[in-house]
Order: C-alpha cells, then structure tokens, then sequence
C-alpha cells in the first residue's frame, strides 16, 4: 500500500477525567496496540469546508470525538483498529482531492474505513475515492433533510439535490437511500425530482416503527454516512434546531447493523457540533457501536457462497419467472435474485417479501429493484 502517512497528522485529544473502564482496557489502548497492521481504519476531517455557515465548529469534531471514543470499552477480538489521525486540511482549503485520495488507497488496500468529519459535503468526495476501488456502490445516508451536501453548498448551487446529481453521475454508484427524513423539511417538487433520479426515502416515522424493517437496506450497503442533524436535540444538541429525530439509541442501533453487513466498507460521521460535550459523547457511541458491527459480522454473502443456503424457489405468473429466494437460518437472514437489465443480482430482503410472493403478492423489494 501507498505510504499513507504522508497525508496525516496526528490528533491531540483531551482526556476527560471519567473512565468508563481501566486504562488496560480502554478503547485508546486497544488502537495503540496495532498502529501498522490493521483491518479499520479511523480517520478525521479537520475541517468545516462546505458548513461554514451553519456549523462551523464541525472542524473541531474528530479530536472531541475520540476524546470519548478512547475511553469506551476496547474489548475487539476479530479485528484490528489503527486510528491514522486527521487528515492535513487548511480551513481555507477544500478537502475534496485529499479525501477522495486517503479514501481511494485504503479501500483499494482492502481496509474499512471510519471517518468523523466535518461537513455534509465530504459525502461526494468519499463517493469518488471509493468508485476507484468498488464496482457498485450502494449508498445509505441518515439525514433530515433530502441532501447529500451542506447547506452553503447548496445556497451556491441553487439545487438542494445537486450533490445528489454530482454522486448519481459517478457509474459506480447503484443506489442511493436516505433514512429518517422528515416531511415537513422537504417541499413535494424536492421529492419529485429525487424519484425521477431513483433515489429511495425512508420518513423518520417509518424508521422509527421499525428499524429492524430496514436491516435488509443496512446489510447491502457499502457507504453508510449518518448526519448528527438525523438526531433530536435533546439527544444531540447542534447549531441547526431539529427538535424531532432519531433518539441516540436508534442510531445507535442503526450504526451497528451498518456494520455488520457484510458490505460494508466506510462509515461517515458528519455535522457534529464539537461545542457540546453531549454532542460529541454520542458521536463516540455511534462509532463504537459501528465498529462493535464490524467486530460481530456473520461472514454471510457476498463473503459465503450463496449456494451454501437454502434456497427456495417461486414461479411469478405475472412475469413468467421463477425467482429464487435464499436463507440462512442461523441468523434468519434473507436474500433474493432478481433479474435486471443488466443480468439477474443478489440482494438482501425480508422472509416477508418471499411470503408476499408465494401469496401472489407484489414483494416491497420489487418496488426498489425490479420495478426501477
């Protein structure tokens, strides 16, 4: 691999007089322990370039939130974790090009990777560094809003979907999902012209009803990004008033079934406000509860061979088919095939929509796959 280091300096983290568990222990000690050979790796952005406006301390994030990472439970026994240190960013500059780079090595080099930001915007170089490396990209964003870039981007792009438009022209990039956004924070003509693009929305209330109905869309994606801005402000203060949210264990939750895919390859932390303690202590537990994903994976598909599960098949009348479903029953996990333009693919669902076919109904996962 590319020699890294180059593009990193080191973070300087406060300590916080509560320890959670002995210095032995400890999450900082555990990272230490294997700073050249590593399967994860974390990596801050030192910078606000895109958020300026609306959350100019998010610079500040990476050091504040390691302050409370380190001092969490280290207790990983199946993989490996360096933390390389934040990226070399001037306030003044753009982080695009040295983002999309660190990016591009480390996955090219098969590493996980972790990254607390920074603003929103970073989203769409991160995009570009993994399509170096990754065939298809399946994207799962939590946010409020329906956007992939930082409010000042977009007052000069005068698009709120424009960074959507900037990652859907990327090839590699497959399919686009954002969860908990919230309605009355996104006009109908936003909606319409996402649908156009093929872009997939989960409301607030849905993931919240259920979010063990969503774990399909965890499992199959490759870049998991979370906004602190997803969250309520009781739970996590910010410079932007979202009084409704997620709670801080859902997105907890959701950060651990993030990294138990299989898939999954870079975790994104963006928007935190660095300037409240709470803020910054929920972003340590979402990372931690990550990477506790990453630590517990399965190895089930694309890993295992799928034909080493049990298949079952279901002839569909209306388009003269046999479609093959595939289960694990260690975990209860679920797979289906599903023909395409470009050739029959694999991707995760529910036992629900293999019930719903053999009912002769229309299974939810056609209307994101089949049916685009």
């Amino acid at each position: 691999m590319e020699d890294i280091k180059a593009y990193f300096r080191k973070p300087e983290v406060d300590d916080i007089p509560l320890h959670y568990v002995d210095d032995v222990n400890d999450f900082s000690s555990f990272v230490s322990a294997c700073p050249d050979d590593y399967d994860v790796a974390i990596v801050g952005i030192p910078s606000a370039w895109g958020a300026q406006k609306y959350n100019p301390f998010s610079a500040d994030a990476p050091d504040g939130v390691r302050k409370y990472l380190y001092r969490l439970c280290g207790d990983f026994h199946n993989v490996k974790i360096a933390d390389l240190g934040d990226i070399n960013v001037k306030n003044d500059q753009s982080p695009m090009a040295a983002v999309a780079d660190v990016v591009s090595i480390l996955v090219e080099a098969g590493k996980k990777v972790v990254i607390i930001g920074g603003g929103d915007y970073c989203n769409l170089p991160i995009v570009k560094g993994m399509s170096q490396s990754i065939g298809k990209i399946n994207i799962v964003k939590v946010d409020s809003l329906l956007t992939l870039s930082g409010v000042d981007e977009l007052e000069k792009s005068g698009g709120v979907l424009s960074a959507f438009d900037e990652i859907e022209k990327i090839k590699q990039v497959d399919c686009i999902d954002v969860l908990g956004y919230q309605t009355y924070l996104s006009s109908e003509d936003k909606i319409s012209r996402a649908d156009d693009q093929r872009i997939c929305f989960t409301r607030l209330a849905e993931v919240q009803d259920n979010v063990q109905n969503i774990e399909p869309l965890l499992r199959d994606n490759d870049l998991f990004s979370i906004s602190a801005r997803a969250i309520r402000n009781s739970d996590m203060p910010s410079c932007v008033a979202m009084p409704n949210g997620l709670y801080g264990e859902e997105a907890c939750h959701l950060a651990k079934l993030a990294g138990l895919s299989d898939r999954a390859t870079v975790f994104y932390i963006s928007d935190v406000y660095a300037q409240n303690e709470s803020s910054l202590a929920l972003s340590a537990q979402i990372v931690w509860h990550y990477l506790h994903g990453v630590d517990h994976r399965y190895n089930d598909y694309p890993v295992n061979d799928i034909n080493n599960y049990r298949k079952l098949i279901v002839f569909d009348s209306r388009t003269n088919t046999e479609v093959k479903f595939y289960s694990n029953p260690l975990n209860g996990r679920w797979w289906v095939e599903i023909p395409g333009r470009d050739g029959n693919r694999i991707v995760s669902c529910k036992e629900s929509d293999y019930l719903a076919l053999t009912n002769r109904e229309v299974p939810e996962i056609w209307f994101r796959h089949y049916m685009r």
